[in-house]
């Protein structure tokens, strides 16, 4: 009882330095030791991510929240994680590759890191990558849906990412993938910037019918 109320104490300290940009070093030391001696992923979580905020770029917080996101039981603290590596870490490879994974294991269609890698990985060659391998190998429809959406969200001008909408749509039975790729095909054609020659192939597209 004592050891949580220690722990739920410097976490609170913790959060207040944080609101005001403090970075003290007691506090930095003794959340490093709460990070290493927790077994309670909630406080874990909450303890890296206020060690990242007020130590920006501590690799202690960013390995610490990679694996909240690998082991946690619990898919909330697992989808916090990754919320809180998006946000101190964007564009980082491993912070990529982590979002991914959660979108292929989460079976919720809003699932919050497709949300967060369309905020951080548009244009991101990897993070495209990873989205078309995920839409050409997952037999889940959830995930699948997820997937098309965030390839919409970040595929802007990306020819790989163009041509893996078009091959789903030429290849899916489902009305419901179709409707979905078509629609985050366009998204991708008519987004400013986009080159007038390529947005102009969306009219060529061959259209399925039930």
């Amino acid at each position: 009882m004592g050891s949580s109320t220690n722990e739920s104490t410097l976490c609170e300290a913790a959060f207040s330095l944080e609101k005001i940009g403090v970075e003290n070093s007691k506090v930095i030391e003794e959340l490093i030791k709460l990070i290493d001696s927790t077994t309670n992923e909630s406080t874990l979580w909450k303890a890296a991510e206020t060690l990242a905020k007020i130590y920006p770029g501590n690799a202690k917080a960013v390995e610490k929240l990679i694996e909240l996101i690998d082991f946690a039981s619990d898919e909330g603290i697992r989808r916090l994680a990754a919320l809180s590596l998006e946000k101190i870490n964007p564009g980082n490879p491993k912070t990529i590759e982590k979002l991914i994974e959660l979108i292929a294991s989460t079976k919720d269609v809003w699932n919050p890191a497709g949300k967060s890698l369309g905020e951080i990985g548009l244009g991101n060659p990897q993070a495209i990558k990873g989205l078309i391998k995920l839409i050409e190998s997952t037999t889940d429809e959830l995930t699948l849906e997820q997937a098309i959406r965030s390839l919409g969200e970040i595929g802007l001008g990306n020819p790989q990412a163009i041509e893996g909408l078009i091959k789903l749509i030429e290849s899916t039975t489902n009305e419901s993938t179709l409707e979905q790729a078509t629609e985050s095909l366009e998204e991708i054609l008519t987004k400013p910037l986009m080159p007038k020659s390529i947005s102009g192939t969306l009219t060529i597209l061959p259209i399925k019918k039930g």
